[in-house]
């Protein structure tokens, strides 16, 4: 096949997986920002005609042609029709007690790479970060671009939804999201489960833990926070088949 000749889409809708890949707003008509024309460019270097993924984030794809730099045309052109990819179901979310550091971006990105749909960074009662709401805004809109990059490196046509910067009761009081504790030597985890809250490295406080909602084990050790989000974010991917072709 050369250069300029279009790539079929799956039949299946799956993205493929050996393309680069950018979001746009419109698939009918791409527009290239200005951070991802220097990426695909100046960073991935991308050979004119070579092949590329465009999503709009909501399932929909298709495939592009790399045209470069000209006033002539726009770097990307479409060259196939629109595709869907469905989402996994039933939906499943992480919520995590921020931590210092850069432990907070690494956990939005693995947890976007593992295919998590609701990501909830959230403060508990022993948190050693506090933020103000002027910081909150700011952390909230810097995960959602960590998310936006850690999507198109691991080709989901679906963005997960990062909520704003909480705190624990508000967690607790979000019942569109029935959302269990994971507790040191509490059960495991069940197929019934689709929303795991990670607490800090102290663990929830006595206050949090009496709230009335469930508690789930995540194996017999002690975790770092940070391991037991991806512990958590791994089970519920592996839980509806979003890690292979079968479930557990």
């Amino acid at each position: 096949m050369s250069q300029t000749e279009p790539v079929s889409p799956d039949q299946s809708g799956l993205l493929p997986k050996a393309h680069a890949m950018i979001f746009v707003n419109d698939l009918n008509n791409i527009e290239v920002s200005p951070d991802d024309f220097h990426h695909l460019a100046r960073v991935l270097r991308l050979a004119k005609g070579e092949a590329l993924i465009a999503s709009d984030g909501r399932g929909n794809w298709r495939m592009c042609q790399w045209r470069g730099s000209s006033d002539k045309h726009p770097p990307v052109e479409a060259n196939s029709d629109i595709s869907v990819q469905h989402r996994l179901e039933p939906l499943v979310g992480v919520a995590f007690s921020i931590q210092k550091g850069s432990r907070p971006e690494w956990c939005i990105q693995k947890l976007t790479e593992l295919g998590i749909d609701l990501i909830l960074p959230f403060i508990s009662d022993r948190s050693v970060v506090k933020y103000d709401s002027s910081k909150s805004l700011k952390e909230s809109l810097r995960f959602t671009a960590i998310a936006r990059d850690a999507s198109m490196q691991s080709r989901r046509a679906w963005l997960p939804t990062i909520e704003p910067i909480s705190n624990f009761d508000s967690l607790a009081g979000k019942s569109e999201y029935p959302f269990s504790l994971a507790v040191p030597n509490a059960d495991p985890i069940t197929d019934s489960v689709r929303f795991i809250a990670i607490g800090p490295e102290g663990g929830f406080s006595d206050r949090e833990l009496g709230v009335k909602m469930p508690h789930i084990g995540l194996g017999q050790h002690i975790l770092r926070a940070e391991t037991a989000t991806f512990v958590a974010a791994t089970l519920l991917s592996l839980s509806r088949g979003g890690l292979g072709n079968k479930k557990i």
